[in-house]
């Protein structure tokens, strides 16, 4: 429905695990014909910031805290896992 891709690998056993999660950009969407989200932006930094949802997935807690405070702090609404 995204338009994306998600693409997983590893090198095999003990050498961890690649996942790849492609989605298009918002001038991708709109070269496409396809509007983008309704939410309204907001002015940071000199550009404007259309807060996201994400959710963050690490195996380290605290690197995952960590980014979450940073992207919360630029205005989206995250969730760790």
């Amino acid at each position: 429905m995204h338009g994306g891709s998600v693409t997983a690998r590893s090198a095999g056993l003990d050498r961890g695990s690649e996942f790849i999660v492609r989605l298009p950009t918002v001038e991708e969407e709109r070269a496409a014909g396809r509007t983008a989200s309704s939410r309204e932006g907001q002015r940071r930094g000199g550009r404007t910031v259309v807060p996201r949802r994400i959710m963050i997935v690490d195996d380290s807690k605290d690197t995952a805290d960590v980014l979450a405070m940073l992207l919360r702090l630029a205005g989206h609404d995250v969730h760790t896992s």
